[in-house]
C-alpha cells in the first residue's frame, strides 16, 4: 500500500494523502486533503488485482466521471478522478458523520428513519432522472455528513440503462448486497428503478423492525433464493408498533413483482412522507436528525480541481459520448429536467416537437412555510430555492424579507435555508456553477419596500452567501435565465424607468447585451439550453400590460420577435418543458388572474391550458421532470395578500 499511496500524490499533487480509512470490494479508501483549500477529501482506489482489467477499470472510470457530473444534496460529491500507470483514483467528499448502519445499531425511532429514506429517494430520484440506477442500496451505501445531512455513495456498479455490460465479482456473481437485493436482480433479470425501491424499502424494513425481512442465511445463494421464491415478513409482525399506514408501505416496497412496488423514487417518498405524517402530524420531521432539505455541506470546488459536468445544452445521447468516450446511455444533469426560473438550461430543442401535454388541471401541494410574493426561485440539485420577496406585514402592509426556503421537487418537502445578507424583494435569481445567484431587486428602508434600486449581487453556495460582481446597473422586477454556463438579465425597472439593456455574467464580469426589442418589467422569462424567451410584462403600470413574446440568442447577441402571447399579462411565470414554454399567472390594474398557455416551439403557435386553482401573480414558477409548479405569489392585485399555496401541472406523454 506504501507505494500506492505515494502513486496516489504523483498523480494528485494537489492532495496532501493521508492513511486507509476504510476499504470493499470495489475499492480501497484513503484520507486525504486539498492543500490550498484546506478540505478533507476521500480518496477511492481501484484494487491494483482489479485494475489489471481492462473491463473493470474502465467501468471504474465511468463511474468516475458519471458521478462527477452528479450535482445533488443527497449524493455524496465527486471532485477529481485519475488514471495513470494503472492507478485508478477518485476524489470525493469525505463525511464524517458515519453510516446509516451506524445510526441504526445506535436506535432510530420511526420518524427518524422516514426522514433518512426521504433523503435517499430524492438522490435515487435524481440518478433515475440521468437513466442510472444505483443496485446497492443498503445502510453502508448511505453516508451522513456532519449537519446530518444524508449523502448516497458508491454508485461504482451502477449501470447504465440501456448498456451492454455488467460489473460482476471475480467469483462470477452480479454486484451487489443479498441480504438487499432485488428479485430480478438476484435471478439475473434486467433491472429497473424499481429495483432501487426494493433495496430501498428493506433498509426501511430494517430500521423499523431492528431485522432484515428474510432470515440472514450464511450461503449468499441461500439467502438471493429466498428473494426470489419466498414473502418476507410481515412488517406488521416484526414490529406491531409501526403506524399499520407506514408498514403497508414498506411492504409494497418488497414485492417480487416490479411491477407490483412504487415505480418510482419520487413516488416511494411521496408515499414514506403521506404515512409518516398520517401517523406523526404535518411537521413530523422537526427534531429528527437528517435535515433532508439541508444545503450543500462543502464549499464548491475550485476550477483547477473540478471534474466539468455535462453540458447542460446537449441532448441525452451527446452527455456521455462526450465525457465517458464510450457508447452509454444518457446521462443529464439536474438543470435538463427543471428551468422554468431560467436558473437551469434544458436541451435544446426548439425544433423537436414537445412529446408531453398538460394532464387534467392544477392540483394543490403542501403550502409552503412562509406566505409570500415577488419571491424569485432558482432550481439547483433537485430543488426550488426561493429567496427574499414580500410577506404581509403589521394592518397588511406589505414587508421585505430575508427569508430562503426550499422546495424539494423530487419528495415535494418544503425546507430553510439560510437566510439573505439583506432584505431584497422583485429580485432575480438563476443557478450558476452549483450556486444559487441572486440579481438587484429593491432594498427597503423601513416601511420604504422600494426605497434603492439595487445592482448588487449575491451567491448562496453551501450555507453561506457570498458576494460577486455588482451588474452594470441597477435592475428590479426583471428576468434571468442560464443560458450555456452564463447568466442573462433582461428587462426591469430602476427608479421608476424601464431598463432596456441587457447583461451577461460569465462568472467573473458582466458585459452588455442588445437591448430587449419591448423594454418591459414584472416580465417572465424561460430557456430551451440555446435561447432565452422573454414572454409578457409590463410598462410600469399593471394597466399597460405587454403580450410581447421575444427570444435572445446569447452566441449571436441577437434577439428575434414570436408570436404574441394569447393576452396581456404582467407578473406573470414562466417555464421550459419538453419543446414547450408554459406561462401563466398575472395581475391587471384591479384583479389577478389564473391563465395558463403553453407555446410550442416547434409550431410556434400558443394554446391554452387548464388555469391555475387559486389565480394570483408574483410567485415563482419552475419546472422539474414532467411537472410544472407554481409556488406562492399573491391572491390579490399589488402587493397584499401574499400567500404559501403550491401547485403542480403535470404532463403527460402523448396518446398516454
Amino acid at each position: 500500500m506504501e507505494l500506492q499511496v505515494e502513486q496516489v500524490g504523483a498523480a494528485l499533487p494537489s492532495y496532501e494523502i493521508g492513511e486507509e480509512i476504510g476499504r470493499g470490494s470495489t475499492g480501497i479508501v484513503l484520507g486525504a486533503r486539498h492543500r490550498q483549500l484546506g478540505r478533507p477529501v476521500a480518496v477511492k482506489l481501484l484494487p491494483p488485482d482489479l485494475a489489471e482489467n481492462e473491463g473493470v477499470r474502465r467501468r471504474f472510470l465511468a463511474e468516475a466521471k458519471l458521478l462527477a457530473s452528479f450535482s445533488h444534496v443527497h449524493i455524496v460529491h465527486v471532485y477529481d478522478f485519475v488514471e495513470r500507470d494503472g492507478l485508478c483514483a477518485l476524489v470525493m467528499e469525505r463525511l464524517v458523520g458515519g453510516t446509516l448502519h451506524a445510526y441504526a445499531r445506535a436506535g432510530l425511532d420511526g420518524r427518524g428513519s422516514c426522514a433518512a429514506i426521504l433523503a435517499v429517494c430524492s438522490g435515487l430520484h435524481y440518478a433515475h432522472e440521468r437513466d442510472v440506477l444505483h443496485r446497492d442500496v443498503k445502510p453502508a451505501n448511505v453516508l451522513i455528513a456532519e449537519d446530518g445531512t444524508v449523502k448516497m455513495t458508491d454508485f461504482g456498479i451502477a449501470k447504465v440503462l440501456g448498456g451492454e455490460e455488467t460489473l460482476v465479482t471475480r467469483s462470477g456473481f452480479v454486484l451487489g448486497t443479498p441480504a438487499y437485493m432485488a428479485p430480478e436482480q438476484a435471478s439475473g433479470s434486467e433491472p429497473t428503478p424499481a429495483t432501487d425501491v426494493y433495496g430501498t424499502g428493506t433498509v426501511l424494513y430494517e430500521l423499523l423492525a431492528g431485522r432484515l425481512p428474510y432470515p440472514p442465511e450464511s450461503n449468499p445463494l441461500q439467502m438471493l433464493y429466498s428473494h426470489v421464491h419466498s414473502d418476507p415478513r410481515p412488517l406488521a409482525e416484526e414490529a406491531p408498533d409501526v403506524p399499520d399506514e407506514l408498514a403497508a408501505v414498506v411492504m409494497r416496497c418488497l414485492e417480487r413483482e416490479p411491477g407490483d412496488r412504487y415505480s418510482t423514487a419520487s413516488e416511494l417518498g411521496a408515499a414514506v412522507s403521506g404515512a409518516a405524517a398520517s401517523a406523526w402530524g404535518p411537521d413530523w420531521m422537526a427534531g429528527t436528525p437528517f435535515p433532508t432539505t439541508a444545503t450543500p455541506a462543502s464549499v464548491p470546488p475550485t476550477i483547477e480541481e473540478r471534474v466539468p459536468p455535462a453540458p447542460s445544452g446537449f441532448p441525452r445521447r451527446w452527455i456521455v459520448l462526450g465525457v465517458v468516450g464510450a457508447v452509454l446511455l444518457a446521462l443529464v444533469v439536474i438543470k435538463l429536467a427543471s428551468g422554468g426560473d431560467g436558473s437551469s438550461s434544458p436541451p435544446p430543442a426548439a425544433a423537436v416537437p414537445p412529446t408531453t401535454r398538460p394532464a387534467s388541471g392544477w392540483q394543490p401541494l403542501r403550502p409552503a412555510p412562509t406566505p409570500r410574493q415577488q419571491a424569485p426561485a432558482a432550481v439547483l440539485a433537485g430543488k426550488a430555492w426561493l429567496v427574499g420577496g414580500l410577506k404581509d406585514g403589521p394592518g397588511g402592509s406589505p414587508v421585505a424579507v430575508r427569508t430562503v426556503e426550499s422546495f424539494d421537487l423530487a419528495i415535494r418537502q418544503w425546507g430553510t435555508g439560510a437566510p439573505l445578507p439583506t432584505a431584497l424583494n422583485h429580485a432575480m435569481a438563476a443557478t450558476l456553477d452549483d450556486r444559487v445567484v441572486v440579481m438587484g431587486g429593491w432594498v427597503p428602508r423601513g416601511s420604504d419596500i422600494s426605497a434603492v434600486s439595487s445592482n448588487r449581487v449575491y451567491e448562496l453556495h453551501g450555507d453561506r452567501w457570498g458576494e460577486l460582481p455588482s451588474m452594470r446597473a441597477p435592475r428590479v422586477a426583471g428576468a434571468a435565465v442560464t443560458v450555456d454556463g452564463r447568466i442573462v438579465v433582461v428587462g426591469g425597472q430602476a427608479d421608476d424607468r424601464l431598463v432596456s439593456g441587457t447583461e451577461v455574467f460569465d462568472g467573473k464580469q458582466w458585459r452588455p447585451g442588445a437591448d430587449i426589442p419591448t423594454p418591459r418589467e414584472h416580465l417572465a422569462a424561460a430557456t430551451d439550453g440555446r435561447y432565452l424567451y422573454a414572454v409578457g410584462g409590463r410598462d410600469l403600470d399593471p394597466g399597460k400590460n405587454s403580450n410581447a413574446f421575444e427570444r435572445y440568442d446569447p452566441g449571436s447577441d441577437g434577439w428575434e420577435k414570436l408570436p404574441d402571447l394569447p393576452e396581456r399579462m404582467g407578473g406573470l411565470g414562466a417555464a421550459y418543458l419538453d419543446g414547450q414554454i408554459v406561462v401563466t399567472g398575472g395581475e391587471t390594474p384591479n384583479a389577478v388572474t389564473g391563465e395558463t398557455f403553453v407555446y410550442d416551439i416547434s409550431k410556434r403557435r400558443w394554446r391554452r391550458a387548464a388555469p391555475l386553482g387559486k389565480p394570483r401573480h408574483g410567485m415563482a414558477v419552475v419546472a422539474f421532470g414532467d411537472t410544472v409548479y407554481a409556488l406562492e405569489g399573491a391572491t390579490a392585485a399589488g402587493h397584499t395578500q401574499s400567500t404559501n399555496l403550491a401547485e403542480a401541472l403535470e404532463f403527460r406523454k402523448r396518446g398516454g
